[in-house]
């Protein structure tokens, strides 16, 4: 099965926090205009246990690539429903080959629709910045994690942003520093369009729902400035270092 970043959003209309998972190597399946069809199915999430949720995906994707051709284009968790999207060739098929891997093990909802420029897929599943955002802090906490890291403890870290223009830098900087971050370094790169870049470091742990809070917000001063918020790096905290 494709490697799958997750991210949150919020629905359109009842601003309710929704989970996204999108392959983002869908755009790089070779002939993308042959999977013209939007196939979805949904699941009650009360119906499957936790532990149960990546096997079935997986299962599903590798199945309906097998029998249909099918791409796995990503899942989202709404309200008390798993819904799992698959782009296809056409949805011939689809419902006798997902009634005899479901129909004995859960209830569920399907359906499909012509979708040749993968519109659903572009605005419903595949990330804003903000979002790739989301997905690149949770791949750095994940690789810390696997490395031994506690990310409920506090340490410093690292931010960088780079900027077109001095003027720019200098009040990105007073913005930041409002929010109790310091200024580590301000140099100049030549070989960069956006050449004015500012290191700030801030004490915080690195628990997602805080990490995302912190540089989402240092993406918003980046973005008033015209530059861009570039990431950050911390040191490893083990367990056995406390």
């Amino acid at each position: 099965m494709q490697k799958l970043s997750t991210y949150y959003t919020y629905t359109h209309d009842t601003m309710q926090r929704i989970e996204v998972g999108v392959n983002l190597e869908l755009e790089t399946v070779s002939d993308t205009r042959m999977l013209q069809t939007l196939l979805w199915l949904f699941i009650p999430c009360g119906t499957i246990q936790k532990e149960q949720l990546t096997p079935l995906k997986e299962m599903l994707s590798e199945e309906l690539l097998h029998h249909l051709h099918a791409e796995f284009a990503g899942f989202r968790i709404v309200d008390t429903w798993l819904e799992l999207y698959f782009y296809a060739p056409s949805a011939k098929k689809f419902e006798p080959v997902v009634a005899s891997l479901l129909a004995e093990q859960y209830p569920y909802e399907i359906g499909s629709y012509k979708d040749a420029k993968q519109k659903f897929y572009a605005d419903e599943l595949y990330p804003d910045m903000k979002q790739q955002l989301q997905i690149h802090n949770n791949d750095v906490i994940m690789q810390l994690r696997e490395a031994g890291d506690q990310s409920s403890c506090t340490r410093e870290v690292e931010h960088y942003l780079f900027f077109p223009t001095q003027s720019n830098a200098k009040r990105a900087l007073r913005k930041a520093v409002e929010l109790q971050f310091t200024c580590k370094n301000e140099y100049i790169d030549d070989t960069r369009e956006l050449r004015y870049i500012i290191t700030l470091t801030k004490s915080h742990s690195i628990e997602s729902a805080h990490i995302h809070a912190i540089t989402e917000a240092l993406f918003d001063i980046a973005l008033e400035e015209h530059g861009i918020y570039e990431g950050w790096s911390t040191t490893l905290v083990e367990k056995n270092s406390l």
